[in-house]
């Protein structure tokens, strides 16, 4: 008999054997148990997830998991961020961005939709609606002529400290601009009055500052405020409610009493901004603390948010007219349905809304968007990734009325016009 197979050997191998076999048990009953310890539905998404990325011919490989569910689960307002993302998404709502500061239409036709106050972009003078028609780094020769946004906005991606010259048609005229990628803090308010027009501009800190030459002129008595968002949460001049309360001091400076607030193209933003904002526009009987909206949780719960201090009784307002269109959407709706709401309620009658007509599809609609719906945002704080869900329904704060799905229309409230004419601030101070 072989000198291996000796009876210390046999009984050693058979020892290992079945140890092997023991920690082979151990992890299979192990992943069993973990994995009939799984709620039933989430063994079922495993295995769909499993299947999904090994099998499926068209499955992206760069996205992970939760990308493919947030996209197959959550409606359009809803979101999955890595924490990457959330913070550069926390951080960009506060006001604070990276870039050169216009956003392109996403039609590839190469036009400039949004160019953001107090960027590289806006402090150069380039206009919202201009046609990129060419672009190169600075030092180069040639100009590139593009055919497609993806095409722009892939080559500025990787730029980082170059800089680069736009060749830009703005309604016909030819201009260059040669820009850098910056950090600044963004300007939500723009106002004029007869006196002139001021902007928001700066670094650190944000001053009004008047127009060498003023965007348009306005009739005596009126002023016109330019919101461009619900965010910037900062405090003081970096934030909107900051923003929007010193171009109210002017307002009052100046006598003025009759008020246009744009929201045209405001697709909304935080809550407590809006509420903010009511203070300085709902006629409430009085000083003290107020309802601006209500939400409707799943669950039959609800949440009133409220404002405090009421300064509203402080400007001898005479108008107030908001402009909107297809774009005003969520936290601006919520505005214009709380002024509606408490100028009804005090029988004041010295608000309304005038409707610029938009293009949805190949239909011209006056309307606004039809955003009656919150979001929350959950935080894993063990790892910082996030996830934004719609969770209630909101609802004005006196007529209990929500638009989502409708919007605003003229069917909605008498004072709710459609403006057929070309520029609708002359036309708001014809009302």
């Amino acid at each position: 008999m072989n000198k291996f197979f000796n009876k210390d050997n046999i009984k050693a191998i058979l020892k290992f054997t079945l140890m092997l076999f023991g920690v082979v048990a151990i992890f299979f009953t192990g992943y069993f148990t973990h994995y009939f310890s799984l709620d039933k539905d989430l063994r079922s998404l495993q295995f769909f997830l499993t299947t999904y990325k090994k099998h499926y011919y068209y499955a992206d490989e760069s996205k992970n998991s939760l990308d493919i569910l947030s996209e197959a689960l959550l409606d359009n307002y809803s979101d999955y961020y890595t924490k990457e993302d959330y913070e550069a998404y926390r951080t960009s709502s506060n006001g604070s961005h990276i870039g050169f500061g216009f956003s392109l239409s996403r039609e590839n036709d190469l036009f400039i939709t949004r160019v953001v106050g107090n960027s590289p972009a806006y402090n150069a003078g380039i206009k919202e609606n201009s046609k990129i028609v060419g672009y190169k780094l600075e030092g180069e020769n040639e100009f590139v002529t593009p055919t497609t946004t993806a095409q722009i906005t892939d080559y500025l991606d990787v730029i980082t400290d170059q800089a680069v010259t736009f060749k830009i048609d703005y309604k016909g005229t030819i201009s260059l601009f040669t820009l850098s990628k910056a950090s600044y803090n963004e300007s939500f308010v723009y106002y004029t009055d007869n006196t002139g027009s001021y902007h928001f501009i700066g670094g650190d800190e944000l001053v009004l500052t008047k127009k060498q030459t003023p965007d348009f002129t306005i009739n005596e008595k009126w002023a016109y405020i330019k919101l461009t968002s619900f965010s910037g949460g900062k405090e003081g001049t970096l934030g909107a409610v900051g923003q929007f309360d010193k171009v109210m001091q002017l307002f009052n400076n100046n006598d003025n009493t009759k008020l246009i607030i744009d929201l045209r193209s405001n697709g909304g933003g935080y809550m407590s901004v809006m509420c903010s904002l009511c203070r300085y526009l709902c006629n409430t009987e009085n000083n003290g603390e107020f309802l601006c909206t209500t939400a409707i949780y799943k669950d039959g719960k609800k949440e009133e948010y409220k404002a405090k201090n009421n300064v509203y009784n402080n400007y001898g307002f005479e108008k107030i007219i908001f402009l909107a269109n297809s774009g005003s959407a969520s936290a601006s709706e919520a505005l214009m349905g709380a002024v509606l709401d408490y100028d009804k309620s005090s029988q004041s009658n010295i608000v309304k809304v005038v409707l610029e007509p938009s293009m949805i599809g190949e239909e011209i609609v006056y309307k606004s968007y039809g955003k009656g719906i919150m979001q929350t945002t959950f935080i894993n704080n063990l790892t910082g990734e996030a996830v934004k869900l719609t969770t209630a329904e909101i609802r004005w704060p006196l007529s209990n009325i929500c638009i989502h799905g409708k919007g605003l229309t003229p069917i909605l409230d008498n004072r709710i016009v459609e403006n057929y004419t070309d520029n609708a601030i002359t036309f708001a101070q014809t009302l």
